[in-house]
């Protein structure tokens, strides 16, 4: 919360909550979609755990996603 507050107030943020609600959406899908791509690339190269690492962290962001969703229904 304290590095989104800091990012947030830094000079040429976006003014608009909804523009910073669409950045961040859009930032975190670029970011599955690369996590998704790495984790195939993967799928040839013998490297232990990258992949279990990618995957896992893939797991959790939708954890995060599925929690905020869940309290922003509450």
């Amino acid at each position: 919360m304290y590095l989104r507050n800091l990012v947030l107030s830094q000079p040429g943020s976006p003014s608009s909550h909804t523009s910073r609600g669409e950045a961040g959406q859009t930032a975190q899908e670029v970011l599955k979609t690369t996590l998704k791509l790495a984790e195939k690339l993967l799928d040839g190269i013998p490297i232990p755990g990258a992949k279990g690492a990618i995957g896992g962290l893939l797991e959790v962001i939708g954890g995060l996603e599925v929690r905020l969703l869940d309290s922003s229904i509450i």
